[in-house]
């Protein structure tokens, strides 16, 4: 059982005001978009970070692998930011990543550490993601057709989220800009997922995030974009068929807000897309049975 289950969470959705939520449609995938793809060609730099749950991060990283099977046409380099020495750099290179060590606070430098370290490639365009971010194979395509189009940010406007301990998966209308606290405006694009042409990155020096920083990660970079972006893209997931998804473990619904804008959404739709979930919540709930059927140990007196 989850934090909370799904009966639960459907009572608290029903019962929020949802008069001032923008909210996006479903929609189909156009077929012709994947099509497409397989003839086009590019070369991106996918990038993370990595700091614990190397479970999840294994999981990633089968996606990207997924991703370099199905587009072979595409040229996908992977640099990987991590903090904890050897242990992060095997995992990581058990995949043949390429990998920068950084430390993991603060959180601005290490994000600059790792872009910086994507210069190198002279890539066409840099996709910015965190290690719990896993696409589906039509997210990639749409992207593909948007890079053919000269877009130079291509960036999502919603999200889905797994929580793999718990069975149920919600999705994200996005940025809504009415809670307090929240500096997003309503609208505005979301951080996971984001693509940059080298453009625009050569125009901000490779540097978007405020070094000292290590929250609110996304207000600096998105406000900086803005200043120098001149053919954006932003995209709403559901209303094109894609699915990119946000993996929770060890972070229960309760703790992670529940907002009005969230929906509950079908486990199976996202297992269909994305693969790699089912065996990573297949292992991470056979690790929460091992763990909760140990004998617990009292201290003597």
């Amino acid at each position: 059982r989850g934090a909370q289950s799904r009966l639960e969470l459907a009572s608290i959705f029903k019962g929020t005001d949802k008069s001032k939520i923008k909210r996006y449609s479903s929609g189909e995938f156009d077929s012709d978009v994947l099509k497409k793809a397989r003839s086009i060609s590019a070369h991106i730099v996918i990038t993370t970070m990595i700091w614990k749950r190397h479970d999840i991060f294994r999981a990633w990283a089968l996606g990207v692998k997924r991703l370099k099977r199905h587009f072979k046409n595409v040229r996908i380099d992977v640099m990987v930011a991590g903090s904890e020495g050897h242990l992060s750099k095997g995992v990581v290179s058990r995949y043949g990543f390429d990998y920068i060590e950084a430390p993991n606070s603060p959180l601005g430098r290490k994000s600059n550490i790792r872009l910086r370290a994507c210069e190198k490639y002279n890539s066409d365009y840099v996709m910015l993601c965190g290690s719990d971010d896993i696409f589906s194979n039509k997210y990639f395509a749409f992207i593909l057709n948007a890079i053919s189009m000269g877009h130079d940010e291509i960036a999502p406007l919603d999200i889905y989220y797994c929580d793999i301990l718990s069975k149920y998966s919600l999705y994200s209308n996005g940025n809504q800009g009415i809670y307090r606290g929240i500096k997003h405006a309503r609208g505005e694009p979301l951080a996971p997922g984001r693509v940059l042409s080298r453009q625009i990155l050569d125009k901000v020096n490779w540097r978007l995030w405020l070094e000292e920083e290590n929250k609110y990660l996304d207000k600096w970079p998105r406000d900086r974009i803005k200043e120098v972006v001149k053919n954006p893209l932003h995209f709403s997931c559901r209303e094109n068929g894609l699915v990119m998804c946000d993996v929770k473990k060890d972070i229960n619904m309760t703790k992670m807000k529940i907002y009005p804008h969230f929906e509950l959404v079908c486990e199976d739709y996202l297992a269909q897309e994305i693969p790699e979930l089912e065996n990573l919540k297949r292992r991470s709930r056979g690790e929460a049975r091992k763990v909760a059927s140990r004998p617990s140990r009292r201290r003597g007196r």
